[in-house]
């Protein structure tokens, strides 16, 4: 952990993730691109081989997934595929966080 609070030129801290950038594992510049930094605004940070959480990142991810929940607690009013694209990125989220996720037809009736 001290590491990441010492500045180091492939370390990026941000709300959701810390990058510890490695040109050739980031999904978020093909390879060829090392010499740049990582493209923060394409980051997927729960697939990518150079995400490191911090206790803080973590709990950006809960409280993401509550306002997921709190937007989910109001599906009658989502169009279905907004819906839909709602439900699979709090699936998502959960599992990072090790939560268990609902059932399907548990979600229908959220």
């Amino acid at each position: 952990m001290s590491n990441i609070t010492r500045p180091h030129p492939r370390i990026y801290p941000g709300t959701f993730v810390t990058c510890s950038d490695n040109p050739d594992r980031r999904l978020c510049r093909p390879p060829a691109d090392s010499a740049q930094a990582p493209a923060l605004n394409s980051c997927q940070p729960l697939a990518c081989n150079n995400a490191a959480f911090t206790e803080d990142n973590r709990a950006a991810w809960r409280h993401r997934l509550a306002l997921l929940d709190v937007q989910l607690a109001r599906g009658d009013i989502l169009a279905p595929l907004v819906r839909d694209r709602l439900v699979r990125r709090r699936d998502e989220i959960a599992s990072f966080l090790g939560y268990p996720t609902p059932a399907p037809d548990q979600q229908a009736r959220t």
